[in-house]
């Protein structure tokens, strides 16, 4: 993501600049008089440069894995971690689905729970491989639909496009695409999605709770 590694980046810059500052710093007042610092200075100076240079990598890797306000600060519109609530466009009936986004770095973890208009819970599924770039989120998954055991193991790819925004987007819309192993052709499948900001601590929930959310989620947006 293209903030991300701009302030990266920035870091690393500051890093190095304070490095050589500091080697300038103890050249000057630990090896006043001679005409050139020792080789040992030089080698000490590159050393610790880039072993400060991995600290610091690993610090912010850390820093952002684990902070979601500096994730959201740093990236902006590119912010598409949380809970979103989506609506399938199937023929018949409608399908709806929770999806559940953390951003890694240039990539993502997507989970995702999929209920019918009752609220039942349909199927569940996880991402394998996801890539995003430039609004757009595509990645690959692994789902398993409860009670259909004709069904299990599948495997299939979807695209999401975030509507672009001030700020962290609130829309998007996307399709996926089952792939079963027994099927010669895979039905592709579009939806429309929004963020959930009235409930964002949804993946929390569990049992009659959850039900209750879900339901509510899926008559606020029966128009979706």
């Amino acid at each position: 993501m293209k903030n991300l590694k701009l302030f990266r980046r920035a870091i690393q810059s500051l890093v190095v600049f304070g490095v050589f500052w500091l080697e300038k710093l103890v050249e000057y007042h630990l090896l006043e008089g001679k005409k050139s610092p020792p080789a040992l200075v030089w080698i000490v100076a590159a050393v610790g440069l880039v072993a400060l240079l991995y600290a610091v990598e690993w610090g912010i890797n850390t820093w952002f894995d684990h902070s979601e306000w500096m994730r959201e600060a740093i990236l902006q519109d590119d912010f598409i971690e949380g809970v979103w609530f989506n609506k399938v466009k199937a023929s018949g009936t409608a399908l709806y689905g929770l999806l559940y986004i953390k951003v890694k770095e240039d990539s993502a973890v997507v989970h995702g729970t999929q209920y019918d208009e009752q609220g039942s819970l349909t199927g569940t599924w996880d991402s394998y491989m996801a890539e995003y770039h430039g609004n757009t989120l595509k990645y690959a998954y692994h789902v398993m639909y409860i009670n259909q055991p004709e069904r299990q193991g599948v495997r299939g790819v979807s695209d999401i496009s975030f509507s672009k925004t001030v700020g962290m987007p609130k829309e998007y819309a996307g399709w996926f695409q089952d792939i079963c192993p027994h099927q010669q052709t895979a039905t592709t499948f579009t939806f429309v999605g929004r963020r959930v900001t009235k409930q964002p601590q949804l993946g929390m929930l569990a049992g009659s709770e959850k039900d209750r959310a879900v339901k509510e989620l899926i008559a606020e947006h029966a128009n979706l």
